[in-house]
């Protein structure tokens, strides 16, 4: 006996605490009767959750001759409802009825209660001139939030603090700007350094001898004299002369006049003759315009190389004049 009734009480408690099932979700359906046509808005639920979906249909039932539009998917306005997806049917005759539906996809995005607006339907009828419109019934939604869960723990949700930026310290600032200035200034260096002109290594200078020797030979090629341009072979002639006699007795005769040249050079009278007549033809060419007979330029550009020749430097003294003119070569 109390073995039995142990077993009741037991039996009791596990049918308690086993959850019963819980109901299953009801549907929402209106029906109107419009002509000759019955028009029904039917959903598989009148309540369900933030962002779930809904299984809506339009039906419309007419007679088998007559048609009905419904409008395009695309087009499809029932805020504030959000259409997902949506297909038309027009399902086989019955007798002398006809059914057509249009099946669409809802979201609600907005809890509390909410009426689905009407549809307008385009139909026609057998028998009448033109298309008529049909009004779908409104139906009436619940749309409820998410439920929590046992496991959630709200106490750690905590909200969202801004970012709030620090400021720089100003120690850090201005080693910042120290080294971006350096670098500036490095970087400024670098590209002068690189921008710097070049200098060109050439041969060796010649020496005044050797170098007065081919200033003569290069006047002498170039043939300007031959072809009456007189005033920049003198202007050259004499400026070798000049340079060159300057150097060999340490005057500076390219700085003087002819007659203060003439007077500080104690040369034999043959050569002071001869450098008089060149100095004299020079100045004649340059300031009063009175340009040389021919054969005056072949002479005094004799003249010049005996000049040269008659005074060449102490450590060259005894060296032919082919050996001169190898050096000025060279």
């Amino acid at each position: 006996m109390k073995r039995s009734l142990l077993a009741l009480l037991l039996t009791g408690a596990a049918w308690a605490q086993t959850p019963s099932p819980s109901p299953a979700a009801r549907g929402a359906e209106a029906t109107t009767q419009q002509g000759s046509f019955s028009v029904t808005s039917l959903a598989d639920r009148s309540t369900w959750q933030l962002g779930e979906t809904v299984h809506l249909t339009w039906r419309v039932e007419g007679p088998s001759g007559g048609n009905v539009t419904f409008p395009a998917g695309d087009k499809l306005e029932v805020k504030p409802l959000e259409v997902k997806d949506a297909a038309q049917v027009t399902l086989p005759a019955r007798g002398d009825r006809r059914t057509w539906e249009c099946r669409v996809k809802l979201t609600a995005y907005e809890v509390g209660e909410l009426t689905l607006p009407e549809l307008v339907v385009s139909a026609h009828a057998p028998g009448e001139a033109g298309s008529s419109e049909l009004h779908t019934p409104p139906l009436r939604f619940q749309v409820t939030r998410v439920p929590g869960r046992s496991e959630d723990k709200p106490d750690q949700i905590r909200d969202a603090k801004a970012f709030a930026p620090q400021a720089i310290p100003p120690l850090l600032l201005a080693a910042g700007l120290a080294l971006t200035l350096l670098g500036l200034l490095l970087a400024r260096a670098l590209w002068s350094w690189w921008k710097r002109p070049r200098k060109v290594v050439g041969p060796p200078p010649l020496a005044p001898y050797p170098r007065a020797l081919a200033d003569w030979q290069a006047l002498a090629a170039s043939g300007s004299h031959g072809r009456g341009e007189w005033e920049p072979f003198y202007d050259e002639l004499t400026r070798i002369v000049r340079s060159y006699l300057g150097w060999r007795f340490g005057l500076p005769l390219l700085e003087w006049t002819s007659s203060e040249i003439l007077k500080s050079l104690n040369l034999p009278p043959e050569q002071h003759r001869r450098l008089k007549e060149l100095l004299e033809a020079g100045d004649g060419v340059k300031f009063a315009r009175t340009p040389p007979r021919a054969e005056q330029g072949d002479q005094h550009l004799t003249w010049t190389r005996e000049l040269i020749e008659a005074y060449p430097p102490a450590a060259a003294v005894g060296t032919s004049a082919a050996a001169a003119e190898e050096v000025a070569a060279r």
